[in-house]
């Protein structure tokens, strides 16, 4: 039934995936770059997939069993099963720049590469307005992935710091910012200094406004302090 073990420079057996190589929208070709941004699959229809033409590749279920007995695997057996994210009829919509019957991708002024590609047929305003809810959803992401890890490191660290702030109550009042947790206050404006930092370069006055949120907690109850010592020392 052509069944042999696979040769043993292919051991152990890992699972692959082969990709079609002449994918195409119309009469565009799909390159790898674009390619790879195609994450959503379907099971090809069992209706669309040819009966075998070997006595020992068995279909069942929509997948290839190259197999002695379908229910009776062996070692060397294999399966095979295919996918696709779209046929005959559906619609896509790709941004990116055409190099012949090639949609590769499009070098911008400022040297980023645009190249995006949609399900369904819409128009620029939506894919850009869609590119951008996503960023900012993945960038809020990452941020709240940072801050995460900070609030650990300071909870790892928060026995210290009560040692050391227990001997300076007024420091105390300030960093906690009023509040129980040390860790929890101490991180929110960490964060929110560094995301001011970061923004600042690109848009200056919304970096200031989230280093002024990161910092006002802290020059308040400075400024008071600072104004109620020279008030203390002539009431002295």
């Amino acid at each position: 039934y052509g069944y042999t073990n696979p040769p043993r420079e292919y051991w152990p057996v890992e699972s692959r995936t082969e990709t079609n190589t002449d994918v195409r929208i119309g009469s565009f070709v799909l390159g790898p770059a674009l390619k790879d941004k195609i994450t959503s699959f379907k099971p090809l229809p069992h209706d669309k997939l040819p009966t075998s033409a070997w006595v020992w590749v068995k279909l069942y279920n929509g997948v290839y069993y190259h197999s002695r007995n379908l229910w009776e695997p062996e070692i060397g057996d294999y399966r095979v099963e295919f996918f696709y994210a779209g046929g005959e009829g559906d619609e896509f919509t790709t941004v990116g720049k055409q190099a012949g019957q090639e949609i590769v991708p499009y070098q911008t002024e400022t040297g980023e590469e645009l190249f995006i590609l949609h399900t369904g047929l819409r128009d620029a305003g939506e894919v850009f307005l869609t590119e951008h809810h996503h960023n900012r959803t993945w960038t809020w992401i990452y941020r709240l992935a940072g801050w995460f890890p900070m609030f650990l490191g300071l909870c790892c660290l928060s026995t210290l710091l009560e040692l050391v702030l227990d001997l300076y109550p007024t420091v105390r009042s300030v960093v906690t910012l009023g509040m129980t947790s040390l860790p929890f206050s101490v991180s929110i404006s960490l964060s929110l200094t560094i995301i001011g930092v970061g923004w600042s370069w690109y848009r200056p006055i919304v970096g200031l406004a989230l280093l002024l949120m990161g910092l006002l907690p802290y020059i308040l109850p400075v400024s008071r302090l600072l104004m109620a010592g020279p008030n203390r020392d002539h009431q002295d």
